[in-house]
Parts: C-alpha cells; sequence; structure tokens
C-alpha cells in the first residue's frame, strides 16, 4: 500500500503544482494587462495631425496628459496664458505635460503655425 502512495505522490503532486503555477501566471497576466488598459484610458491625450488638434472634452486638475504628434514636423502646445503649460513635440513623438491646477478653460496654440489652436478645459 504505502508502494502505491508513493506512485502517486510522485505522479500526482507535480501535475498538481505545474496547474497551481499555471494559474497564478495567468491571473498575473491578466491583472498585468487589465492595469496597462486602465492606465491607457485614464490617461487623456492630446493628438496633433494634419496641423490640428484633437482634444478631450476636459481632463482634471493636475492631471498628466499625453500630447500625441502625427505630423512630420514639429509642433507645440502652449497656452495663451503665460506660464500655464508649454510643450514642444517634434514630428511623429510623444511628450506629456500636467494640466493646470486651477480649473478653468484655457486657450492654447502651436508657435510654429500660427493658424493651429485649441481650448482645454480643466475641471
Amino acid at each position: 500500500m504505502s508502494r502505491r502512495k508513493t506512485l502517486i505522490a510522485l505522479f500526482v503532486l507535480p501535475v498538481v503544482l505545474l496547474l497551481s503555477v499555471l494559474s497564478v501566471s495567468v491571473a498575473t497576466a491578466r491583472t498585468a494587462h487589465h492595469d496597462a488598459a486602465k492606465s491607457a484610458i485614464a490617461t487623456p491625450t492630446i493628438t496633433i495631425q494634419a496641423f490640428s488638434y484633437t482634444v478631450p472634452a476636459s481632463v482634471r486638475h493636475g492631471a498628466l496628459i499625453n500630447v500625441v504628434n502625427k505630423d512630420g514636423v514639429a509642433h507645440t502646445v502652449t497656452s495663451n496664458r503665460a506660464g500655464k503649460f508649454n510643450v514642444s513635440v517634434p514630428a511623429h513623438s510623444t511628450r506629456s505635460f500636467h494640466a493646470p491646477g486651477t480649473p478653468m478653460k484655457y486657450g492654447f496654440h502651436c508657435t510654429f503655425h500660427g493658424g493651429m489652436a485649441g481650448v482645454l478645459k480643466v475641471r
């Protein structure tokens, strides 16, 4: 009888351990994927494409804002109110800045291209 138990332990125990490790790995991968997706959704983004801005409806005060430049030339996101925000974004790249701490609407422009303008609503 003890030999049978030993044989069962030799075959069953490794299978149980393997399944346990796989379960933990799958759970960890799902959590990491969920956290990455949640982070991507939570970060407001201003997109520059075809010499125009696409701006989120509003952002929280102090929030980190990504600026994605899809154009082949550099642009800026420069607040019309001096010193509130100013970020230069090279062609085909992404930069970030923090939204001002005071909730209100902030007009902004591109210092390189006079026809580019937008409004960032900070809540």
